[in-house]
């Protein structure tokens, strides 16, 4: 469990990041640049923000669309959340991490099932079932 902490980065240093650059992209002349001209704000950004843009691909290419931005901020102030009590030890890693792909499985695979999860699974196994077939013949 120690080494995962350590795996863990510096949470005040990185949410204390992610807020300037929240605060530098709703700036006036910024929002007009990614309205107007896409490739040159995310340019811009990469580098007005390069360490952040490149050690933080995933969350810097997730603030930067407009489209869903506020759902995607309080996402990732939550999984901050969790990942400070995981590196304090007030909760567990792996029951954690299980939580978190449980969660992600809701939101986008089972979603997309009408009776979720449970009809995801009666599919899947449908599916099995009938390459089994296949290979038996």
């Amino acid at each position: 469990m120690d080494n995962e902490k350590f795996s863990i980065p510096n949470l005040v240093e990185l949410t204390n990041t992610i807020v300037e650059f929240i605060t530098y992209i709703n700036e006036p002349d910024m929002i007009n640049l990614h309205d107007s001209d896409f490739k040159a704000f995310e340019s811009h950004l990469e580098n007005n923000f390069e360490k952040f843009s490149l050690d933080y691909l995933s969350i810097f290419k997730m603030l930067i669309k407009k489209d869903g931005r506020e759902d995607n901020i309080m996402k990732l102030f939550n999984i901050i959340s969790t990942l400070k009590d995981v590196k304090s030890g007030a909760k567990d890693h792996e029951t954690e991490f299980e939580k978190f792909k449980e969660q992600q499985a809701q939101e986008y695979i089972y979603s997309k099932y009408q009776g979720g999860k449970e009809e995801f699974e009666k599919k899947l196994i449908k599916k099995a079932k009938k390459q089994n077939k296949k290979k038996v013949i």
